[in-house]
């Protein structure tokens, strides 16, 4: 299936709220219930749309994390399908023992250029939660990180939603804040700051 190009706001997946091109979006959750109804809402609405949809989320398991009778999402038709890839996040950016974001962004940037290159895709919508295993690293590295995340969305026509447990990164809020164009917590959305 192809779809046409989205040269404007479309639909989060949370009513009211929008998401375009190049977006990169803070999604702040206390509980592992906050994290999923974000993060079901997005990617709900994404395979809805017939988005590229790539789940890079903390957990052993983390296809079970999206399975969710109550939304009727077919997770499984939709990896099959190559429409939804789903990863560890602790794999994707703990390599060695190391804090790796480059490693991601690489595999990210292979992933996003083959589902362009194929065309059945117009947008992709990327959720990207931080795992636990990375809040003891230098906060500088994180925020430079983010930073990069900022400058590699508007590169293809996606939107990006991090995922911080805010009881694990609370420290480094304000530097979220600065480093995505939105920032999401208890259903309350903010506008990021310019980055100086």
């Amino acid at each position: 299936m192809t779809t046409s190009p989205v040269d404007h706001s479309c639909e989060f997946g949370i009513p009211g709220l929008g998401v375009q091109r190049g977006d990169h979006i803070c999604g702040l959750y206390r509980s592992p219930q906050q994290r999923d109804d974000v993060m079901l809402a997005f990617l709900g609405e994404g395979l809805r749309r017939g988005d590229k949809c790539v789940c890079i989320v903390d957990s052993s398991r983390p296809l079970q994390l999206l399975v969710d009778p109550d939304r009727g999402i077919d997770i499984e038709g939709h990896v099959a399908s190559g429409q939804l890839e789903v990863r560890n996040s602790s794999e994707a950016y703990v390599r060695s023992g190391r804090f790796s974001p480059h490693g991601l962004l690489v595999d990210l940037d292979d992933s996003l250029t083959a589902a362009m290159a194929d065309r059945r895709f117009a947008f992709v919508r990327v959720v990207n939660e931080m795992p636990p295993s990375v809040s003891d690293f230098p906060q500088e590295e994180l925020l430079a990180h983010e930073s990069e995340l900022k400058r590699f969305a508007p590169r293809y026509p996606l939107a990006i939603l991090c995922l911080y447990d805010v009881n694990r990164f609370a420290g480094m809020v304000i530097g979220l804040l600065k480093s995505h164009h939105m920032m999401l917590f208890d259903d309350v959305a903010f506008e990021g700051w310019t980055q100086l």
